[in-house]
């Protein structure tokens, strides 16, 4: 997509991001890191992160996302 896009690469990386962190922030997720496109965010639980991940993904296929984008979920024991 970098190579595609060129110079106008920034501006849809900073709306991808602004995206995905209200869909987490609506969702009760908290950002820990983010390295280029990619996040790391933790929920209260399970459900919640599930929600955010189906919203995020709407979110960017209403937007006109021009590529896909995949979403990882690790549940651990607390």
């Amino acid at each position: 997509m970098l190579r595609a896009l060129g110079p106008a690469f920034a501006e849809v990386l900073a709306r991808h991001r602004e995206i995905l962190r209200a869909a987490w922030a609506d969702h009760g997720g908290h950002e820990i890191k983010a390295i280029g496109d990619g996040f790391f965010v933790v929920f209260g639980d399970s459900r919640s992160a599930v929600a955010a991940a189906i919203a995020a993904q709407r979110a960017l296929d209403a937007d006109g996302w021009p590529g896909r984008v995949r979403i990882g979920l690790h549940t651990g024991h607390g």
